[in-house]
């Protein structure tokens, strides 16, 4: 008679499926981790913080160090405590597993600008936040004007290889530069720093561009703008100055020449810190530097720029003048 098997062994089997079951189930996941950071690529940087002109459009990038899809971030822009703007962007990858949100904002009067930016938690992505602010200026000044508005304006004609100190406030030397920047680039040439030379100099435009950059480390006197530019061996503006030439009934001399002399003082003329190119013909400090061509034929520089020009300029230095 044949035996049958003992129960036992089915419920043997029934007692392990549990075990199997458990060990399959997945782990609970956590939320990625991240840093949120704020940006405002192009803008003008003064004393380590953006600075943008009224009217001026400009972007925010809010960039996550980890890049999850279908994530948003928040991004508000108030000043004063109101509320000027406020919307929500979609996280886009961008390179090295990172992802950004960004958007663009202009405020037309001046004023600081504070931006937040919030990454609210979700089940795949912790939640993280930013904040940052913008100056926004009138770009506008004259003398007498200090502030945020000078400084940007002083190191921005600074940064174009014009003539002229970090003081923060519209002095003497500021107008020359302005003086200056407005003759090479063909502007009327009174008047103070006004828009069109703010937002040109946003732009990083404007500055003296050499005929000769071959030269090397030479000066050139663009007559027809009357400015001298003082250029350094790679071709780039070391710095412009506002001059007076000669004036059409005694003109100065035009061709390519090299300083044969060097004069430091005053001398009888009234010349001061003089550098000889060619016979009587001289670069120097004058009392009377108007905009326009006046001397009797030397190249005139305002009293202040003789010494920072003399300095510069060697025995032997190429002087390019030109129409």
């Amino acid at each position: 008679m044949r035996r049958v098997a003992p129960f036992i062994g089915t419920v043997a089997v029934l007692a392990f499926a549990p075990g199997a079951v458990a060990q399959a189930a997945p782990a609970p996941t956590r939320p990625a981790a991240g840093k949120l950071t704020l940006s405002t690529p192009r803008l003008y940087r003064v004393g380590g913080r953006p600075v943008a002109l009224a009217r001026q459009t400009w972007r925010l990038v809010a960039a996550v160090s980890r890049f999850v899809p279908g994530q948003f971030v928040k991004l508000t822009f108030s000043r004063n405590g109101r509320v000027l703007k406020r919307v929500t962007v979609p996280v886009r990858r961008t390179r090295r597993g990172a992802g950004s949100a960004a958007t663009s904002f202009r405020l037309a009067g001046a004023g600081r600008v504070r931006v937040s930016a919030t990454h609210a938690s979700t089940a795949a992505q912790a939640g993280m936040s930013a904040r940052g602010r913008v100056d926004v200026i009138f770009p506008s000044a004259g003398y007498g004007t200090g502030g945020l508005r000078v400084r940007y304006l002083q190191r921005r004609l600074r940064g174009e290889g014009y003539a002229v100190h970090l003081s923060g406030t519209f002095d003497n030397q500021t107008g020359r530069a302005v003086i200056a920047y407005r003759k090479v680039n063909r502007m009327a040439r009174g008047g103070p720093a006004n828009g069109r030379m703010y937002r040109q100099l946003a732009r990083g435009r404007g500055s003296f561009h050499a005929k000769y950059p071959g030269h090397g480390r030479h000066m050139e006197a663009d007559l027809s703008r009357q400015v001298l530019a003082l250029m350094n061996p790679n071709g780039q503006p070391f710095r412009v100055y506002h001059i007076s030439s000669g004036k059409p009934s005694t003109p100065t001399i035009l061709g390519s020449y090299y300083v044969y002399s060097k004069d430091p003082g005053y001398n009888s003329l009234g010349m001061l810190d003089s550098n000889y190119f060619i016979d009587g013909y001289a670069t120097h400090g004058y009392h009377d530097v108007p905009t326009y061509a006046a001397s009797h034929g030397c190249i005139r520089e305002p009293i202040p720029d003789a010494r920072p020009i003399y300095n510069w300029v060697r025995f032997g230095t190429r002087i390019d003048v030109y129409p």
